[in-house]
């Protein structure tokens, strides 16, 4: 391959002025549609332990009113799930999936069975780097 091709200019450009910028306002605290737009399981980044990640996207028909701020393209919340071969692991997917409304059949548990699939997400707010993000509240997630 050439390796020029894939070379990306060292200058990044923006259509505003970046010492001007402002932490956007997260989606407003409460209940909201949600459709899973990626799932996948890895390790966890703090414990390494095995973890499915649900990403879900919530469309900007969900948004109030008067949240103007919002990302036209929708909102991503993030939900991590300890999905480890421990009592406290299988119950935790036991109660994801059936939020979920996927298959618990025998021992195995398919991760692309969530795709598509909705729920309603909780959010809250957490401080984050120095501004304020959206974020699922812990049980927050309730079946569609």
């Amino acid at each position: 391959m050439n390796d020029a091709a894939h070379e990306l200019p060292s200058v990044i450009s923006f259509s505003e002025n970046i010492a001007d910028a402002q932490p956007p306002k997260p989606i407003p605290t409460g209940t909201y549609r949600a459709s899973v737009k990626m799932s996948a399981v890895g390790p966890s980044k703090s414990s390494g332990k095995r973890t499915l990640t649900l990403t879900l996207h919530v469309t900007p028909d969900q948004y109030p009113a008067d949240y103007t701020d919002g990302n036209p393209d929708g909102t991503i919340l993030m939900h991590y799930v300890s999905v480890e071969d421990t009592p406290q692991g299988r119950f935790n997917t036991r109660r994801i999936c059936e939020v979920f409304d996927v298959p618990m059949v025998g021992k195995d548990i398919n991760a692309m069975d969530f795709m598509n699939r909705e729920c309603y997400a909780k959010v809250m707010h957490e401080p984050y780097e120095g501004a304020m993000q959206a974020k699922i509240e812990r049980g927050g997630l309730s079946a569609a």
